[in-house]
């Protein structure tokens, strides 16, 4: 419907005060005056529709989400307007939101289910409630009234209408099922500890669409009976005792599930997770977890995503999904070569690969014609030739962390497309494997050295690189730094790093806007001549003195932060 003439015209001459909520009901009023009718006619004459686009261009706000978090003075005085307005308010809200567990402006949460029965109350039915720290009490009273609001109303009509599809009712303190009809195609009940699995399975009988479901931080469930032919995702995260007999039957009962969250439950051992359309698993922290759970997978044809981080029981697990994605294993400490070196072989679309802080690697043969990421880092015992072959069997990657990868003396690190590239603390990576991947990553855009403890006149030459970390490397003495890109350098806390060596740094890096030499301590006297420099820090260098700091300004005119 289009908005009359006359409600843009009182819109723009309403006056421009403090005193907002007057103005705002006094240009609804003359908006009524002002219609080509009798002069008689009030806000209750007006059609419903006219009213709501009247509301809408004064208010200019969304009235069809009521949240208690966010204060709506303008809301609350429109509403004392006359019947007929608070009607047309309450009327609109299909969304209400209560989500402050405590100290909120409502009171007890006994006052915070009221507020929300008073909703279920007006013509428009919610079709969006959420509230927080629910009582037992507080849930009877919502469902009472849930279901005399809607006992005269046809399935077919509550369906078409929309109905109530999505309820959160997290960090709730009630043990009955919260049953609000059959409409419900998303459940949040997160931090619901008290719920059993009769209550859990009593809900999902009663919410055949339901395509969502979220139960997290639960010591209750044991084996929650889970169905529903549109159910597409399930969180059970963080449920102390979820059994494996459980996931399975969730597992068959489902099978439309798309995405399965199983993370931190401490008594997964060996659950049977299949499904044709299954595409992400999460199952980190289960510290029970066995190799044949993992290999079981290799049954779900669809799975792109596979989240198996901290399970320290995994060993060599037989992953064969084809269409993977995205494997995390980080944390697994006994994870075998073998098992990556498997996974790689069968996993011809893998694109990223994190097995950071797995130990026992020391020569897995990690290749891909897709991987564009792979995170190695902490893995002490991984060899140089190792790097060597996976980086020439993965031309598409694009970032490589090897940090705290101690082993790693001469690694060819080399890659047509690798642009970030992260190798702190490898504390035995000698100058000329720097000098050597500098110039085998032609794209390279980023490139941290910190805690390179061995690197003492690295040669850093690269005309696409843009950042350069080499901070708190204790030996770095003379750096050769020749990079026309390079916008930010850090060269913190490199106690023998010489004032020689800046001069040279200044001439190599003529786009270079921010430069960090704080606590450097061998300096004294060093040359930083630069027009480009904006940033300079010098904290805890024995540099500071008056004219210094004035020749300093002259040679770099661009220079606006310094610290020292």
């Amino acid at each position: 419907m289009t908005i009359p003439a006359f409600i843009d015209a009182s819109t723009a001459e309403m006056p421009s005060t403090t005193s907002t909520n007057t103005s705002k009901m006094s240009s609804i009023d003359a908006s009524a005056a002002e219609m080509p009718s009798t002069s008689t006619t009030s806000l209750a004459d007006l059609p419903r529709d006219l009213l709501y686009e009247i509301l809408h261009a004064t208010l200019g706000d969304d009235l069809t989400e009521w949240s208690t978090q966010v204060e709506s003075t303008d809301r609350a005085s429109l509403r004392l307007t006359c019947r007929a307005m608070a009607c047309l308010i309450d009327g609109s809200v299909t969304a209400y939101v209560d989500a402050v567990c405590q100290f909120n402006k409502w009171g007890s949460d006994e006052c915070k289910a009221d507020a929300a029965v008073r909703k279920f109350a007006r013509a428009a039915p919610l079709r969006s409630l959420e509230l927080e720290g629910l009582s037992e009490e507080g849930l009877q009273r919502l469902l009472l009234t849930f279901a005399e609001a809607t006992a005269e109303r046809k399935a077919s009509e509550l369906v078409a209408n929309g109905g109530l599809a999505r309820l959160k009712l997290s960090m709730g303190a009630f043990t009955a099922a919260p049953i609000f009809g059959y409409t419900l195609t998303d459940v949040d009940l997160g931090g619901c500890a008290l719920l059993n699995d009769e209550a859990i399975g009593a809900l999902c009988d009663a919410s055949p669409r339901l395509a969502k479901f979220k139960l997290t931080a639960n010591q209750c469930v044991h084996a929650p009976v889970i169905r529903g032919d549109f159910m597409r995702e399930v969180n059970l995260s963080l449920c102390a005792e979820l059994c494996d007999s459980a996931v399975a039957a969730l597992c068959l009962a489902c099978p439309q599930l798309v995405e399965l969250q199983l993370w931190r439950c401490p008594q997964l051992a060996n659950p049977s997770i299949t499904g044709q359309e299954l595409r992400i698993v999460n199952l980190s922290d289960c510290p029970e977890l066995c190799d044949d759970a993992i290999s079981r997978m290799s049954e779900c044809p669809s799975l792109r995503v596979l989240t198996a981080a901290n399970c320290p029981l995994l060993t060599e697990p037989r992953i064969r999904c084809p269409q993977l994605e995205l494997l995390d294993m980080a944390g697994c400490e006994r994870l075998a070569d073998k098992a990556v070196s498997g996974l790689c072989a069968a996993s011809p679309k893998l694109r990223r690969l994190y097995l950071p802080r797995c130990t026992a690697l020391m020569r897995p043969v990690i290749a891909g014609g897709e991987l564009e990421a792979i995170n190695l880092s902490g893995c002490a015992d991984l060899s140089d030739s190792a790097v060597d072959a996976m980086c020439r069997g993965s031309p598409a990657l694009l970032r490589l962390c090897l940090a705290i990868c101690t082993s790693l003396v001469h690694p060819e690190i080399a890659g047509l497309r690798i642009a970030d590239l992260v190798l702190s603390g490898c504390s035995s990576l000698g100058d000329a494997a720097v000098a050597r991947m500098c110039k085998n990553c032609p794209r390279l855009r980023k490139l941290n050295l910190s805690h390179c403890s061995v690197l003492s006149e690295p040669q850093i030459t690269s005309v696409s690189l843009r950042r350069l970390l080499l901070a708190h490397c204790a030996q770095l003495r003379h750096p050769v730094i020749r990079a026309p890109a390079l916008t930010d350098a850090s060269l913190t806390s490199c106690p023998l790093l010489v004032d020689e060596s800046l001069a040279g740094v200044c001439r190599g890096c003529p786009s270079l806007h921010k430069l960090s030499l704080a606590w450097c301590t061998s300096l004294r006297a060093p040359r930083i001549t630069h027009r480009q420099l904006t940033s300079l820090s010098l904290q805890g260098c024995q540099v500071a003195d008056d004219a210094f700091t004035s020749c300093l300004h002259r040679e770099c005119p661009a220079l606006r932060k310094m610290k020292i």
